[in-house]
């Protein structure tokens, strides 16, 4: 289109420019954008800075969320539907009980587990105890889900009953869907992680090698979500739809953003 063609034609301007001024240089080291344009691409197109609480936790963000809406709608499946209220209830019973196996601040907690009403009370309980999630896909071979499970060194695994038979022997397993009811206690642990802490690890896809676990701190994801929530206005009046696995990266926002703004998720 003519946009692209007046583009392309002051590129070779500038290339030709460059060249006359510097002709000992080869041309993969000329430059073809002018300053103008190398300031928008570098500088205008890279001003990302949002603010954001540096030393808060995304569980945390949830908790103030859920203490101004504790009856808004915060998970909804065919299943049924859980409020803000609920969510922070049933997530903090968790914690307790993680807390009750020895998690803590740094420990690794594995979770494989399909789209249900359980999957947001498990991530948030395993941040609320001060670990962090290592999102197994239940589609993937045997061998993947052992190799993780044995480089992670995760000493407890959060699944669904219906997947138990799926998963490699090794960490103490919870069928959160089967074991809630004997969760005890009402409130987090007092135990809880910095923003220094890391908040997930997601494995690589391993097509150059064996898989690599890439982990994230609290604070990293608190500056994503910080940026994602200004750039894109999400709002309670928004619905979002958690499609993507948890062993992709884009299901980090789809899971936090909408419960850090009050929407169900």
């Amino acid at each position: 289109d003519s946009a692209s063609i007046t583009r392309l034609v002051e590129h070779l301007r500038t290339l030709l420019r460059s060249a006359l001024a510097q002709p000992s240089l080869p041309v993969s080291s000329l430059s073809m954008m002018d300053e103008a344009e190398q300031s928008r691409v570098l500088v205008e197109w890279n001003a990302t800075t949002a603010d954001f609480p540096a030393d808060a936790c995304v569980h945390q963000l949830f908790s103030a969320q859920a203490s101004r809406t504790p009856e808004a709608l915060a998970a909804v499946s065919d299943s049924g539907s859980l409020t803000y209220g609920q969510l922070e209830a049933r997530s903090s019973r968790l914690a307790s009980h993680l807390a009750s196996l020895g998690v803590k601040p740094g420990t690794l907690v594995a979770l494989c587990m399909e789209r249900s009403l359980e999957l947001p009370v498990a991530l948030l309980g395993i941040l609320k105890a001060g670990a962090a999630y290592v999102p197994l896909d239940p589609s993937y071979p045997r061998e993947r889900l052992t190799f993780m499970l044995r480089d992670s060194a995760a000493p407890v695994l959060l699944t669904q009953h219906s997947l138990r038979s799926l998963l490699p022997d090794g960490p103490a397993v919870i069928c959160i869907d089967a074991q809630e009811d004997a969760f005890s206690g009402t409130a987090s642990p007092a135990s809880v992680s910095g923003a220094e802490h890391p908040a997930y690890v997601i494995y690589t896809s391993g097509s150059t090698g064996q898989p690599k676990g890439t982990v994230v701190s609290h604070r990293a994801l608190a500056n994503h979500m910080a940026w994602l929530l200004s750039t894109f206005g999400l709002t309670a009046a928004d619905r979002v739809l958690q499609k993507t696995p948890l062993s992709f990266d884009a299901s980090v926002w789809e899971c936090w953003a909408p419960l850090l703004v009050g929407a169900p998720l």
